[in-house]
């Protein structure tokens, strides 16, 4: 059994406990969202009551979504300024008007998504590198070695087999 718009009425008798069922509400509003990413949610809403003075109408909100990061961007309809934490764990964001979209994104996840774009091009960059001073570090080398020997000769010193 299930109860809505639940109101206690006094009557005659303190005894009694009478549930009377409110005037009926706005119909729910419907919602549809695509989610673009595990940080970003495209969202749409048709038949939002805008929220009142009071703070009594429809909120768009997103499970898990208290952390400062989010944000309603692109907000039509939607008060992108006006986040609220719902229920201690939910972000919500107040209608003003019955036809509202919003992309509803997580800021600091755009770093996490550059990161991963540019973790190719470093990987690359760092293959390359690799190829291009392996000849470098041989020549290198080789005039080390070219130079040590001459100092060696110049000291009366001896070639070794490590020396060749």
């Amino acid at each position: 059994v299930e109860y809505r718009d639940v109101a206690f009425t006094p009557v005659a008798a303190p005894v009694d406990v009478v549930l009377v069922r409110q005037t009926p509400t706005a119909p729910p509003a419907s919602v549809a969202y695509d989610q673009l990413s595990p940080a970003a949610y495209s969202v749409t809403t048709q038949g939002a009551t805008p929220v009142d003075v009071d703070g009594v109408g429809t909120f768009v909100a997103l499970n898990e979504t208290a952390a400062p990061g989010w944000a309603a961007q692109r907000a039509e309809g939607i008060d992108s300024k006006g986040k609220l934490t719902l229920q201690g764990w939910m972000g919500g964001w107040p209608a003003t008007s019955p036809e509202g979209s919003a992309l509803l994104a997580y800021g600091p996840d755009k770093y996490a998504q550059w990161a991963l774009k540019l973790l190719p091009v470093a990987l690359i960059a760092a293959i390359g590198w690799i190829i291009v001073r392996r000849p470098v570090r041989a020549w290198v080398g080789r005039q080390w070695r070219r130079t040590r020997l001459s100092r060696l000769r110049i000291l009366g010193g001896r070639r070794t087999e490590v020396d060749s």
